[in-house]
């Protein structure tokens, strides 16, 4: 009895699937590459605003503040 309990684990087991190392990479990579991507458009739209509303920093500073 207790070797068909051992047996049926075993197939269990040999039935699940972990990745590998470069399937979770990728999984990793693509999601951040989306969170990077809503980043930049979060920030475009947000220079967008203050641009609109004249608020950006200007002359010396302004190229500061883009060189960093």
């Amino acid at each position: 009895m207790s070797r068909t309990f051992a047996a049926l684990g075993l197939v269990l087991l040999a039935g699940c699937h972990r990745q590998s190392f470069d399937e979770r990479y990728q999984a990793a990579q693509h999601k951040l590459e989306g969170k990077a991507a809503a980043i930049d458009q979060d920030l475009a739209a947000a220079s967008s605003d203050a641009a609109a509303a004249g608020v950006l920093p200007s002359g010396d500073a302004a190229d500061a503040v883009s060189s960093h």
